[in-house]
């Protein structure tokens, strides 16, 4: 039987978010950017397959997460977090123990996003699989998505394609310096 890929690349983000150092990364970029987390795996799954997004990709695949991620996700992160805090009288353990459902609501909110992202990405290979098609990947949603990779995000871009690739490490610092957006430089009068 053939493998769905939402199921595989549920299982590759699991993996790879759970590797040393890419969970701290995606949600650095996440904090910094506020970029969705499934993208930035799904970047990664696509490129490690050999899958290189174009703009129209792109465009088809923020068309297909951002109302879910928006209304959905966003919204449970949130009560997820808000419920580190004591709110009111409600005992700690009773709001903990919620914090707990929401935070699974959250993950399966999470799934069902990445279930129509896989469903929406390209399937046909387009280059070689690898941490250059990772960071071509990565490149063209910032880009389309009208954020940019700066300077300080080196590290955590770094970290993702070692992850995916630690074969390949050699060629990670360039590839993750290739993404940053170059500064304007300022003009003399």
């Amino acid at each position: 039987m053939c493998e769905q890929p939402a199921d595989a690349f549920w299982r590759y983000s699991l993996a790879l978010y759970g590797a040393p150092g890419v969970a701290s990364a995606c949600l650095a970029l996440q904090e910094r950017h506020g970029v969705d987390v499934n993208l930035l795996l799904l970047c990664c799954w696509l490129g490690s397959r050999g899958i290189r997004l174009d703009q129209r990709a792109v465009g088809r695949l923020l068309g297909a997460a951002k109302p879910w991620h928006d209304h959905a996700v966003r919204p449970l992160r949130a009560v997820r977090q808000r419920l580190k805090q004591p709110l009111g009288a409600v005992p700690r353990e009773a709001a903990e123990a919620l914090r707990q459902r929401v935070k699974a609501l959250e993950l399966e909110a999470e799934r069902l996003e990445q279930t129509a992202l896989a469903e929406t990405a390209p399937s046909a290979p387009s280059a070689e699989p690898g941490p250059a098609a990772i960071a071509a990947n990565l490149a063209q949603w910032a880009r389309t998505g009208g954020f940019a990779w700066e300077e300080w995000d080196i590290d955590e871009l770094a970290a993702l394609l070692a992850a995916a690739f630690p074969d390949r490490a050699a060629e990670v610092p360039d590839l993750a310096a290739s993404i940053i957006t170059p500064r304007q430089a300022a003009h003399a009068c």
